[in-house]
């Protein structure tokens, strides 16, 4: 165990996996964020589209529509065609964590200090099972649905589709 002395400062020390020296997401990190949300929330939404999504996952994420990205408008049953909600889970993933780290960021000193406390309050007492993580507050909440279902209402999402698409990442996040 190193003593006080050799310990290193942490401020010296690599950022943590998937951290930037900044303190932000590395890209990678963050696609692969973006895309597990947004696998869950077609769980919720639309399974029937599951299977297709990790084939094209790059193609949303790099921000490519399904028609840009050659996979047609829909997918076609007869004479109805179903607007993939695919895209519009991605969109709405990216902006809704975005609006939680932007949020994270607003308060990492008070974070901070709690965490501090939260720190010290373990250490002297070790026989209490640590607390989890704090869950996301109201106000959070509703600004990541405002955003997500913004994102998908300007991508050409029907109403419905995008409120639905709002309400399982919304969802979702509020039970992490």
């Amino acid at each position: 165990m190193p003593t006080p002395s050799t310990r290193e400062h942490p401020a010296s020390q690599p950022p943590a996996p998937g951290a930037s020296s900044a303190g932000t997401l590395d890209p990678g990190t963050l696609d692969a964020a973006v895309a597990s949300l947004a696998r869950d929330v077609l769980m919720d939404a639309a399974p029937e589209e599951l299977p297709g999504f990790d084939a094209h996952a790059a193609d949303y994420l790099a921000g490519r529509r399904p028609e840009d990205a050659g996979i047609g408008d829909g997918v076609g049953f007869g004479v109805e065609v179903v607007a993939l909600l695919s895209p519009f889970a991605v969109a709405a993933a990216r902006v809704a964590l975005q609006v939680v780290l932007d949020a994270v960021k607003e308060s990492a000193t008070a974070e901070a200090r709690t965490a501090v406390g939260a720190w010290l309050h373990r250490l002297l007492h070790r026989d209490r099972a640590p607390a989890g993580p704090e869950p996301l507050s109201a106000d959070v909440l509703a600004r990541v649905k405002a955003a997500t279902r913004d994102v998908c209402l300007q991508m050409g999402a029907e109403p419905d589709d995008a409120a639905l698409v709002s309400e399982a990442v919304t969802g979702r996040l509020a039970t992490a």
